[in-house]
């Protein structure tokens, strides 16, 4: 289900980046999830109108290579890959949006605290909160086939207008009226 929330995304920036038209996706390569991802951002990209490309970082030693890149490539948005290795290094990421000018959407709750612009995702506390309690169950003697499959079922948006005012950007007032949270 997080791979669809990749086209959602990108239209959260199309409506609320005037005049979008390229867009940057910082990826891992190294994440399966990611290339598919990827493919789903581009297909929403074309039917959006709008030029994905892509910057890559596998490891944490890549990331200032590829914010160098983002820098050099002056892209209207960034969206984030949905990726622990991007989290790790949440707080250097929205930093350099900031002061780069770069409006961006990241794929969890906790780089709202750190300046993140735009938040639209599962908040993965619960989904830990969730796999923890499998693990009680499993170590409790559960078997794994018992245990059902289950998918993010709550997304949440939260906009940053502290970040969008330093940006310059306006909020549209649909968009705000969809948070679950904004951030004054």
């Amino acid at each position: 289900l997080n791979v669809d929330l990749e086209s959602k995304r990108l239209e959260l920036l199309k409506e609320a980046v005037p005049g979008l038209s390229r867009v940057v996706v910082l990826a891992n390569p190294a994440n399966p999830l990611n290339r598919v991802n990827l493919d789903i951002a581009r297909r929403s990209g074309e039917k959006l109108g709008v030029t994905i490309e892509v910057v890559e970082a596998k490891n944490a030693a890549d990331i200032d290579g590829a914010l160098a890149q983002i820098r050099k490539s002056r892209p209207d948005a960034v969206l984030l890959a949905s990726d622990i290795l991007l989290l790790t290094r949440r707080k250097e990421i929205a930093d350099f949006m900031a002061a780069q000018r770069i409006p961006a959407i990241y794929p969890f709750r906790e780089y709202a605290g750190v300046g993140g612009l735009f938040i639209y995702g599962a908040n993965i506390s619960v989904l830990f909160e969730r796999a923890a309690d499998y693990l009680d169950r499993l170590l409790k003697g559960e078997k794994v086939g018992n245990l059902p499959v289950q998918q993010a079922s709550a997304f949440e948006l939260i906009v940053n207008n502290r970040t969008a005012s330093a940006l310059g950007l306006t909020v549209p007032r649909a968009v705000l009226l969809r948070a679950d949270d904004v951030i004054e």
